[in-house]
């Protein structure tokens, strides 16, 4: 197994991907609110507990996420901070396996109170639960300014 170093790329930490995180909810936030608006009129509000929209709502999200990490890599949130999804072992794209896996098993890094999440701290690979269980990791795309204490991607790749 040769391993290759990448200095262009660096292992992204909690705060990009929180804030990457954070922009991609709200994006889809409004834009379910205006299609939900648009579709229901505004009354919708106040169904909005119902199970089945929920998971709807839930499934939808889900798309975004696999079907922006599968084709582009990076969803809208990750290329606003110079960020995107690969495999971790080769630092290509993920499959859409990979994908279905990353989005499936986010719910588990939400528990207990968000541990898997905050696992990007301390990992030194800064990796969260469901880069573990997907394979994936969290780099920098090559617009990203590194600093001296970002850590570069080294991918290993089997020659």
């Amino acid at each position: 197994m040769t391993t290759v170093s990448n200095q262009d790329n660096y292992y992204m930490g909690f705060w990009y991907r929180f804030g990457a995180g954070l922009f991609d909810l709200l994006i889809f936030s409004l834009f379910m609110t205006i299609v939900l608006a648009l579709s229901f009129g505004f009354g919708f509000f106040a169904d909005a507990a119902s199970g089945s929209l929920k998971v709807c709502i839930f499934l939808l999200y889900g798309l975004y996420l696999i079907s922006f990490w599968s084709r582009k890599s990076a969803t809208l949130g990750n290329w606003l901070v110079s960020q995107r999804v690969c495999d971790f072992k080769t630092g290509q794209p993920p499959n859409m396996r990979q994908c279905v896996i990353r989005w499936l098993s986010l719910p588990l890094s939400l528990l207990p109170l968000g541990l898997g999440l905050l696992w990007v701290a301390w990992d030194k690979n800064k990796r969260a639960w469901h880069d573990y269980l997907a394979g994936t990791a969290v780099i920098s795309d090559s617009s990203y300014v590194a600093s001296e204490h970002d850590k570069p991607f080294v991918a290993s790749v089997v020659t």
